[in-house]
């Protein structure tokens, strides 16, 4: 949790100052798990169909047989679980269906989409 916490301030003050995020930075191999498990709790707690979810080189389910499939950089995904991105940028990841359904579930614990764009998507493959 600790990891977790220092790399999403970490970011924070990467978008703060300007400074550029690295694409192979080592958190995000580490800390994607957490906010990825926490986000299919909520959508669990929620009664949301299965989700699967996809970045280079790793890929969660929420269950078996997934109603859709969301598509994002690492980076863009991690900013979106952790309350970095609006319902509207998130909205805009690459969706195989209308991702309406889950945008309630971006909002768990501490993590609430702003209203309006703190940073840009960063739209890495």
């Amino acid at each position: 949790m600790l990891v977790h916490d220092a790399f999403t301030h970490e970011l924070d003050l990467r978008v703060a100052v300007g400074a550029p995020v690295p694409e192979d930075h080592p958190g995000y191999t580490s800390v994607l798990d957490l906010p990825v498990r926490g986000f299919f709790d909520r959508m669990a707690e929620l009664g949301l169909p299965d989700l699967r979810i996809e970045t280079p080189g790793r890929e969660w389910a929420s269950g078996r047989s997934a109603a859709a499939v969301l598509t994002a950089d690492r980076h863009d995904l991690y900013r979106s679980l952790t309350g970095r991105r609006t319902h509207e940028q998130i909205a805009a990841l690459a969706w195989s269906a209308d991702p309406t359904p889950w945008l309630p579930a971006f909002t768990r614990g501490p993590f609430r989409p702003p209203t309006r764009p703190a940073e840009g998507i960063l739209a890495r493959s």
